[in-house]
């Protein structure tokens, strides 16, 4: 009976011991097959800024600073047209050939202007001679100065309104001129048709997309984390694995009433010409704050029952230890609490490590 009640003592102890283990007490590395531990592989944690993301979507557009819509200042009739859709033109290239009246008639006002300013440049002359030999008053060389200034104020305003276009012979007919060098994204001009002054449909738009606009939609939700000046990584799928770098440049204040988006505007060099308006474009915004906290590689983690773990090397092996997460960007997973810096943690095979820990604390 003695023998009996020591037996039962024994046996009460160790299943004592046994369900009174720590969850998290380090396991020998002897538990793991040592050929097994050489293909493990062991990240060190390092503290880090936090750094956070945002993914937005987009388009690239026309830089309109350097999109011009023609719209003719005079009515008339079209001769001929000398471009196409999507022609690369140059600034002063003909554009079209046209005959106007209203064009016919500057250009007599031109002539009648330069001739009547000779005559009152001659006349001015005359007042100020006579001025010098009091023969004039200083009323009449006033007069005469004030003429002549009226009039070659009337010719600049003709040579300006004349200088969108060039007169192409004695017949009558005028050049439209190209005001820039680009490209002709948009043309409503044919041979034959009546053009009218100031019609709110240009004849043609030629843009210079050398420089671009990237707009991206920024929802309401996300408008505490975007500001001017943050960097971009702009990616297309016309470029896979391609990133264009840029920074935010301008914020629209006003929503979209369409879309319900703010439009944020990246302001792009496109010398390559690589960049098209109207090509979708995905977005990545990065913004680094001040607060520095333990970082690891987010393929460290495992996510069980909600929770997260890692496999931490100790000098007696490993041990599973749970991990409070703060942020996650970029393949960096960055800890509120469970690591510190100089912590080591299995990156390669950890989930296999982990549910042996496991199984062994059952």
């Amino acid at each position: 009976m003695t023998s009996l009640k020591h037996i039962l003592f024994v046996f009460t102890s160790v299943v004592f011991i046994s369900c009174g283990r720590n969850p998290q007490e380090t396991e020998p590395a002897e538990m793991f097959d040592p050929a097994f531990l050489k293909s493990i592989e062991i990240s060190t944690v390092a503290m880090q800024n936090v750094e956070q993301q945002l993914r937005l979507t987009g388009k690239v557009d026309y830089d309109h600073d350097r999109l011009i819509r023609y719209i003719s200042l005079v009515s008339g009739r079209v001769v001929s047209t000398h471009f196409h859709l999507g022609d690369r033109v140059a600034q002063g290239q003909t554009m079209a050939v046209i005959r106007s009246a209203e064009l016919s008639e500057m250009e007599a006002e031109r002539k009648s202007l330069e001739a009547e300013i000779a005559i009152l440049q001659r006349e001015l002359e005359s007042v100020q001679s006579m001025y010098r030999d009091n023969l004039a008053s200083q009323r009449e060389l006033l007069e005469a100065q004030g003429q002549l200034k009226q009039a070659e104020a009337s010719l600049e305003k003709v040579r300006i309104n004349l200088s969108l276009y060039g007169s192409s012979g004695s017949d009558g007919t005028f050049i439209i001129k190209s005001p820039i060098s680009g490209f002709v994204v948009d043309r409503d001009i044919t041979a034959g048709m009546q053009i009218v002054a100031e019609s709110d449909e240009p004849l043609f738009v030629v843009a210079d997309i050398s420089r671009v606009w990237v707009i991206a939609n920024v929802y309401a939700g996300d408008l505490a984390f975007v500001k001017v000046g943050m960097p971009v990584d702009i990616r297309t799928s016309a470029y896979p694995g391609e990133v264009f770098g840029g920074k935010i440049d301008v914020m629209s204040q006003v929503f979209d009433p369409e879309e319900h988006v703010l439009k944020a505007r990246i302001v792009m060099p496109n010398d390559n010409l690589r960049l098209k308006p109207e090509m979708a474009v995905d977005l990545t915004l990065h913004d680094i704050y001040e607060k520095r906290t333990p970082a690891i590689l987010s393929k460290s983690l495992i996510f069980d029952n909600n929770r997260h773990f890692v496999v931490k090397q100790t000098a007696d092996g490993y041990v599973i230890t749970e991990v409070t997460l703060y942020a996650q960007t970029n393949g960096l997973s960055y800890i509120s609490s469970g690591l510190e810096a100089g912590d080591k943690v299995v990156v390669k095979d950890n989930l296999l490590m982990y549910s042996k820990l496991k199984m062994s604390e059952l």
